[in-house]
């Protein structure tokens, strides 16, 4: 994972200033080094996160990188208020944030030799990135494995569209949602409650299992 190198001082050497730039500017591009900004800064006590997003904002009015590949990774696991209200404005003020033309949310699927269907949801969050959402599943057994990415780079299944080796057919993404929301009536059934994994995702299936 492409961790963020040490904070610029007063008295950072150029090298270090131009390391330190160069990481911010992978923010967005590169998922592994969003998650490690969200990580880093989710470790860090009130004091350190200010001298932090003191840092991050000294380098972002500068930088033609979008605030809001930036900012967002730092919002997603702040909870202080003020803090919050402090990124979220610092995303606002940039056009590219005002403009973000995501990608639309996209569907895979792929038959196993198992038997069972797996199942890939790709939910745009900003920019390129997306949160992934992998399901293998089978008509008699209902959700078998769930897996979940929260943020990765949706060009990466969009141009190459493979799951843990897998090759991946394009589907329809409002199929692919009815078709996981029966399996989840059917894990119900079995098990009496629906995969643990997929609670995060209730609210993309509450209409369709009310009604299956």
């Amino acid at each position: 994972m492409s961790e963020p190198p040490r904070l610029p001082t007063p008295r950072a050497t150029p090298r270090a200033r131009a390391a330190w730039r160069a990481w911010l500017d992978a923010l967005a591009v590169d998922a592994e080094a969003a998650i490690a900004a969200a990580l880093t800064y989710g470790d860090l006590d009130a004091p350190s996160r200010d001298v932090f997003l003191d840092a991050v904002d000294e380098d972002a009015e500068t930088m033609r990188t979008p605030r809001i590949a930036i900012y967002a990774p730092l919002l997603a696991v702040e909870s202080d208020p003020a803090r919050r209200v402090r990124l979220t404005s610092a995303i606002t003020r940039d056009r590219a944030a005002r403009e973000d033309r995501r990608f639309e949310k996209r569907a895979f699927s792929a038959k196993i030799e198992t038997g069972e269907r797996l199942t890939v949801l790709l939910l745009p969050l900003y920019l390129g990135f997306c949160e992934v959402l992998a399901c293998r599943w089978s008509e008699a057994r209902g959700v078998t494995s769930v897996a979940h990415e929260p943020l990765r780079a949706g060009h990466e299944i969009v141009l190459h569209p493979l799951w843990e080796g897998i090759a991946l057919s394009p589907a329809d993404f409002d199929g692919a949602v009815e078709d996981l929301a029966h399996a989840v009536v059917t894990s119900r059934r079995l098990g009496g409650e629906a995969p643990a994994g997929l609670v995060r995702f209730a609210d993309l299936f509450s209409l369709r299992t009310a009604t299956a």
